[in-house]
């Protein structure tokens, strides 16, 4: 289940780096295909390895549907990732034909699932 500990740090990092639709996450040579299109969806699981506690990384790994994280970390990625819709991954989740905010929070984070079970 998602930890709220996990929460109050991700709003540290938002507010620690000032306005949170700045929050940069760094470009990578490896990506994940969706559809025959390349999304860099490896920036998102490790910028978010480096927020998450071990704990909630490992129920991420073990949840069977991850509607859990639907509203607390998957809003979180909404609001930082998505939203600014001019940003790379909004744009290649789009271009990939993933159009919904929700769809591509889920893509993120079944993305990061396989990411932690090592079977991408």
């Amino acid at each position: 289940m998602y930890n709220l500990s996990d929460y109050v740090l991700l709003e540290a990092v938002c507010e620690a780096l000032g306005d949170a639709v700045n929050i940069k996450i760094p470009k990578s040579k490896t990506m994940e295909i969706n559809n025959g299109v390349y999304v860099p969806l490896e920036d998102c699981y490790q910028a978010l390895d480096q927020i998450l506690s071990g704990e909630t990384k490992q129920d991420i790994k073990e949840s069977e549907t991850l509607v859990e994280y639907h509203f607390g970390l998957g809003i979180w990625m909404r609001n930082n990732w998505i939203y600014p819709t001019d940003g790379r991954i909004a744009k290649t989740l789009r271009d990939a034909g993933i159009n919904d905010p929700d769809d591509m929070s889920s893509e993120i984070l079944r993305g990061y699932q396989r990411y932690l079970r090592g079977s991408r």
